[in-house]
């Protein structure tokens, strides 16, 4: 599956998650393609990684590891 359909999955999980009354947050973490995922219960964990000088790639690494925690948990 290519990153950009991923993106959409994870979009559409985001709605679903809004419409069924579920937050998370995505706070900054350590850069570019980097975040903390926090769950309506206080839970976190990591996602991505900052690649120096390599923004498509730290943001494809960013958009399949939200893929795994979100759709494919």
């Amino acid at each position: 599956m290519t990153y950009e359909l991923k993106a959409l999955a994870i979009l559409r999980e985001l709605a679903q998650m809004a419409a069924d009354g579920k937050s998370l947050t995505i706070a900054p973490d350590w850069g570019f393609g980097t975040a903390t995922i926090i769950d309506g219960d206080g839970n976190h964990t990591h996602v991505g990684r900052d690649i120096d000088g390599n923004a498509q790639e730290s943001f494809e690494t960013f958009v399949d590891q939200l893929h795994l925690l979100l759709i494919s948990k």
